[in-house]
């Protein structure tokens, strides 16, 4: 008989205590009701959009046929690892040679362009554009 009075009594005081905790939560409704701060919900994240692909790129300085046979001055750019600098090479490159992933299709030392394939993708490199990077801060 005694334990059961004291679980009754047990029983009394634990709805005593939550009735007591649950009306001190509902106090402060009516703070957030008035929005004070003018907060609101979070913003739902944005879906982040994947990363460029990135690729290395190449940049003609020059041309030369002093052997006998045209050759282009090719500097390379490659991809470098988060942290670090890319590191540019410098290469001398004949028709059919490649270097870095770049392959060398075709030297036209006349038109001033070179042909590079990298990838699947080809790509045209003008010593006229190189030239005028070259000398763009050049007070004439």
């Amino acid at each position: 008989m005694k334990s059961k009075l004291n679980l009754l009594a047990g029983v009394i005081g634990c709805l005593a205590l939550t009735t007591f905790a649950f009306a001190a939560d509902t106090r402060y409704l009516e703070i957030a009701g008035r929005n004070v701060f003018r907060l609101r919900l979070p913003l739902k994240p944005e879906m982040e959009q994947p990363l460029p692909r990135l690729v290395a790129t190449a940049r003609l300085q020059g041309m030369t046929t002093i052997l006998g046979y045209p050759q282009a001055l090719i500097a390379t750019r490659q991809i470098s690892k988060p942290g670090e600098s890319a590191q540019e090479i410098n290469w001398i490159l004949k028709e059919g040679e490649s270097a870095s992933g770049f392959r060398v299709i075709e030297i036209n030392p006349k038109s001033g362009f070179v042909k590079l394939n990298y990838g699947e993708g080809l790509q045209v490199l003008l010593l006229k554009n190189a030239l005028e990077e070259m000398y763009s801060g050049v007070v004439r």
